[in-house]
């Protein structure tokens, strides 16, 4: 006989926050946790490169998400196409892993809610930055030595105006 049980993550189906960040956790990220229907944020960075694998499609069910930090793991993935469907979401850190493959255009679709933006430290993405990502407020999407045609997208100021900073705007 098998016996199978029930994950842990769909016993907290109000949980707002979700931080689990700065630890020494390891393994892969669960993809239970797009149970948690009314997460609002979810932090699951800075574990020391110790959390590993994919960013599971599900986080693109969590639809009341505000805030997804999964930054400076050891994600190994593209970026998937459903994050798209975070329409509230407002910052977006996936900065430090080793994310690979092209940044979904689909996610300019997150122009009029996204605030922050941080790819940084992922030197296998590649592509042309979405022209939309430029009405971001804080946007970190590569360092001369990425494959972003060999500019530095980087603006901490509180503006919408990154074309001084090499973003490729219209």
């Amino acid at each position: 006989n098998v016996i199978v049980q029930k994950p842990v993550f769909p016993t907290w189906p109000y949980m707002k926050s979700l931080w689990i960040a700065a630890t020494s956790i390891s393994g892969t990220l669960p993809s239970e946790i797009a149970y948690m229907t009314q997460l609002q944020e979810l932090r699951l960075g800075f574990n020391r490169q110790l959390v590993t694998g994919i960013i599971p499609t599900e986080y693109g069910l969590l639809t009341d998400l505000r805030e997804l930090g999964l930054a400076e793991n050891n994600l190994e993935s593209t970026i998937p196409t459903e994050l798209a469907l975070l329409t509230d979401l407002e910052f977006l850190r996936l900065q430090e892993n080793n994310l690979s493959g092209y940044i979904p255009t689909e996610l300019q679709t997150l122009g009029t809610s996204l605030r922050l933006l941080r790819l940084n430290g992922n030197t296998n993405l590649m592509g042309q930055v979405p022209t939309d990502f430029c009405t971001i407020q804080w946007l970190t999407l590569g360092c001369a030595e990425d494959p972003f045609g060999g500019y530095n997208y980087y603006s901490e100021a509180e503006t919408t105006d990154l074309c001084g900073c090499h973003c490729p705007c219209p």
